[in-house]
């Protein structure tokens, strides 16, 4: 018997003889206690969907499937209040969801978005101060690339299998995502002035 801890309060999916059970959980956190033989897997994290734009220091995009470790991405840098680069210090593989969340923000713009019970990647609530899921930001504003405010207009969810993929950034872990400021769950909390 062994304790397993999962950030996403989804504890994904098991096969073979593995049970598990609940032990505790809090707002971000779950921890379970697992028996038997077989295998299981984590939940969904807050990820994009394959061919996702990532806006690089110079202000072009990359296709999420296509960065490397070496490039530059646009972030902020919560520290000095301004925007910087930073690189990727982990990407995550691919892997395949089975929907996925199709966000629109006023004036047109998309994010395709992954995530387990009912959440999704995370943009910045500019009105909070803090990175929020965008099923809970209501008529928050988020921020742009360029310093523009834009508010949701919808999400709808998307049954339909896709690649998915993340990306955490050196100090920052934040990016711009088709020039929307997003994080995954490990993200600074400071406001953007």
């Amino acid at each position: 018997m062994i304790t397993a801890y999962n950030e996403i309060l989804s504890i994904g999916t098991v096969s073979g003889g593995v049970s598990y059970n609940s032990v505790k959980s809090d707002e971000y956190n779950a921890y379970y206690t697992v028996t038997g033989n077989g295998s299981i897997t984590d939940g969904w994290w807050g990820c994009f969907v394959e061919g996702t734009n990532i806006v690089l220091s110079d202000k072009t995009t990359k296709k999420v499937e296509d960065i490397t470790y070496d490039d530059e991405l646009l972030v902020w840098d919560f520290y000095e209040g301004k925007q910087s680069f930073a690189k990727p210090i982990w990407i995550k593989q691919p892997e395949l969801a089975d929907y996925y969340y199709k966000v629109t923000l006023e004036g047109g713009t998309v994010l395709n978005l992954v995530g387990s019970n009912g959440k999704s990647h995370r943009l910045y609530d500019y009105e909070k101060h803090e990175f929020a899921y965008p099923q809970d930001m209501g008529r928050d504003h988020t921020v742009t690339m360029d310093y523009r405010g834009l508010h949701i207009e919808s999400i709808e969810r998307i049954d339909k299998p896709i690649k998915y993929y993340n990306i955490i950034t050196d100090k920052h872990y934040n990016l711009y995502a088709e020039g929307i400021l997003t994080s995954c769950r490990i993200s600074n909390r400071y406001g953007i002035k």
